[in-house]
């Protein structure tokens, strides 16, 4: 039960533009003069990249354990699929 396609393709361009618009207007403060906002840039762009790795990768997955073990628990119970 692989759900990363299934994100990709319903939300995967939502994703992916919002994180780097975000990307990019905290990596805009790589370019200022004062250092602490350049290592800030930095920081926060390398945070925003992870999360959204996090969200297309690792979500899907923790998604589609949850929903098995569910399965197990009740297997007469009809679950609602998130697809």
């Amino acid at each position: 039960m692989n759900k990363t396609p299934t994100v990709l393709k319903s939300t995967g361009k939502a994703i992916l533009l919002t994180s780097l618009t975000t990307i990019a207007g905290f990596g805009s403060l790589m370019l200022g003069t004062y250092r602490g906002f350049a290592s800030l840039g930095i920081l926060l762009a390398i945070g925003v990249a992870a999360c959204f790795l996090t969200t297309v990768l690792f979500l899907p997955a923790i998604i589609g354990l949850v929903q098995r073990k569910n399965i197990k628990k009740n297997p007469t119970k009809v679950t609602q699929n998130i697809e």
